[in-house]
């Protein structure tokens, strides 16, 4: 392997195994001594551990103190490039976890590996050191997992592993019989899907929203790389909520720099005994008064861990050099790699952008220089850095295609302002309709962001028009298809359910165009009506339709949809919409059996190659990772 791989290789080892929880706080210095708990009461289960048939997968997890559960577990890693193995790990055990005390936003659960059993491809000295040492995390009642905390003396690796293993224990529940959680795992935050039958659940892991690095946790796209994953974990859940078995399979590939390196993760779990360890009630609170700082913390941490990863970005380049090598870059990918070490030095000087902003809104600023600072303010998505573009759509000396690219890098912030709103609802009436276009989908999607960031000035909320009812008015205004469609659009870009009724009075218009838009506005909304609508319009005759119909279905539990993606495989004439069709499967091919017939069939019988080649493609579960 030579030095670029075996860089990108660090990279993805670290992305992969720098397990921890959505809500990481803190590391513990824990007091327990290794091997103090003791196991769980071996009580045999019953049949099905206990599972009321149905009801099961809808309990919320037993969190009552001295509850223990213990499982038996084995998980395997590898990493690699090509048919070469960077990296290969096997560990297992009996995991005992005990609920030990009340926690910050649910319940403290210690952990211990005892009997562990370790093997390493290369061998790696001193591998089993740390890993029977007792640890804690924290869970809510829902099953989500929240903060990791290890004594000081355990080593790194040991936490990684440790991490890795119980993150793929979590089990997010919902009410439905399908749902979308966000939830963490040692690669990063993620979207996960769950589809219920019964008391077996089906998890599908559908994208990454951010990764684990040791600087911290970054979007895939600040990595300059493409992240793909698939696959998932098929889950038998008991009365408890406590899964009783568990068997993970999950694929992840990373490309840098024309580099493809790959993850597969496999886990085993399966409860062997339910009891109770009262004794050990009180240990997390014990500990926490030693607990240190974690420099995989997602929440007191995160700020620091971003600081870290902005500054090496940044490379200690100044707001002049950076602004020379975007106005030299001889390509997309040279500025937008300029462009995101401008974004990085936004967030650590904030003074930085003052003077972005003079160059921004300076009237004989270059349309292309002040086009790639919008784009690097809104890297940034600062207050100061939103002001900024703000400041450009009002102002009378930017030229439209500033104006157009200042909304859209509004509407693409993580964290957006009251400030952005407003400057973006301005937008919508400019006479320039590529800016008013612009500034309409932003509004759409900055009200997603905002609701997920939970702040209601940023919504608008209180005030007489908010976002969405901004759009919804608009919606209702429109009087050609173009402008039905852009306002279909937006409040897709919302994903906002009280758009629901809107969206669905246009699933059945008669213009194409109006068609297509309300059927992909419904790719955010969680609903039995849209999941509905979308397998019926994959039989739609226009495959613009279809095609919209097959991105909403790509966002969602699978399982209600296979009887519409397979009469899409078996009948549709349009090759495009098969690929789509076998693309949105793939995601869930190592999860959902009848997914593996459906697309065997297809690789077998369909009438076009490529749609041959995407079926058999996505029927490969690698044993070692594939470079091409």
């Amino acid at each position: 392997m030579n030095p670029s791989k075996k860089n990108v290789a660090a990279v993805l080892v670290a992305l992969v195994l720098a397990g921890g929880g959505a809500f990481a706080l803190r590391s513990t210095g824990s007091s327990v001594k290794a091997g103090s708990a003791p196991e769980a009461s071996e009580a045999p289960l019953a049949k099905n551990g206990g599972a009321i048939e149905g009801k099961a997968a809808r309990a919320a997890r037993d969190l009552r103190l001295g509850r223990s559960f213990t499982y038996d577990v084995k998980a395997a890693r590898t990493v690699g490039s090509g048919d070469k193995v960077a990296m290969a790990t096997k560990i297992g055990g009996r995991l005992v976890l005990t609920v030990v005390g009340e926690a910050e936003g649910g319940a403290a659960v210690r952990a211990e590996l005892l009997t562990p059993s370790r093997e390493d491809q290369p061998a790696v000295a001193g591998s089993m050191n740390g890993l029977s040492t007792p640890f804690f995390f924290v869970v809510r009642a829902d099953g989500a997992i929240g903060s990791f905390g290890f004594p000081k003396t355990m080593p790194g690796d040991a936490r990684r592993q440790l991490r890795s293993i119980v993150s793929a224990l979590q089990v997010v529940t919902g009410e439905k019989d399908a749902w979308q959680t966000r939830e963490s795992d040692g690669a990063g935050e993620l979207v996960a899907s769950y589809t219920r039958r019964g008391d077996h659940l089906e998890k599908t892991k559908l994208s990454y929203e951010r990764l684990r690095t040791p600087n911290g946790l970054v979007t895939p796209g600040s990595m300059g790389g493409t992240y793909e994953v698939r696959g998932g974990a098929q889950i038998d859940v008991d009365a408890s909520g406590w899964p009783t078995s568990l068997v993970e399979d999950v694929a992840i590939t990373a490309t840098f720099q024309q580099v493809k390196m790959a993850m597969v993760e496999k886990t085993e779990a399966r409860l062997v005994a339910q009891g109770e360890a009262k004794e050990l009630a009180g240990s997390y609170e014990a500990a926490k008064g030693s607990f240190d700082g974690d420099e995989d913390a997602l929440a007191e941490g995160a700020a620091l861990a971003q600081k870290n990863a902005d500054e090496n970005l940044v490379g200690g380049a100044s707001f002049r050099t950076l602004l020379a090598d975007l106005e030299a870059a001889k390509d997309g990918r040279g500025r937008s790699k300029t462009a995101a070490r401008l974004g990085a030095l936004f967030r650590t000087k904030p003074e930085a952008v003052e003077e972005a902003r003079s160059i921004l809104l300076a009237k004989g600023t270059k349309e292309s220089t002040a086009k790639s600072l919008a784009a690097a303010l809104g890297n940034g998505g600062t207050k100061e850095a939103q002001k900024a573009l703000s400041d450009a759509l009002r102002s009378n000396d930017t030229t439209p295609g500033t104006k157009t690219e200042s909304a859209v890098s509004l509407g693409l912030v993580e964290k957006p302002t009251a400030e952005a709103r407003k400057a973006l609802t301005e937008a919508m009436k400019s006479p320039s309709s590529d800016v008013s276009d612009s500034a309409t989908l932003a509004l759409g999607n900055l009200a997603k962001a905002a609701s997920e960031s939970g702040d209601p000035d940023a919504l608008g909320k209180g005030e007489q028009e908010d976002a969405v009812s901004l759009l919804l008015a608009k919606l209702a205004a429109a009087q050609t298809p173009g402008e039905k469609a852009l306002a279909l659009d937006a409040l897709g870009n919302s994903g906002d359910a009280r758009a629901l009724d809107a969206i669905l009075a246009h699933v059945g218009s008669g213009d194409t165009i109006v068609r297509a838009a309300a059927v992909g506005a419904l790719r955010f909304i969680m609903d039995e009506k849209a999941a509905q609508v979308l397998a019926l319009a994959t039989r739609d005759p226009d495959a613009s339709v279809q095609m919209a119909a097959l991105n909403g279905i790509g966002t969602r539990p699978v399982v209600p949809f296979l009887g519409a993606l397979r009469q899409v495989l078996a009948e549709d004439d349009d090759v495009q919409v098969r690929l789509t069709a076998v693309r949105v499967l793939a995601r869930a091919v190592n999860v959902v059996t009848e997914v593996e017939s459906i697309l065997a069939e297809v690789a077998a019988k369909d009438a076009d190659a490529k749609v041959r080649e995407a079926a058999t493609q996505a029927l490969s579960k690698p044993k070692a990772p594939v470079e091409r």
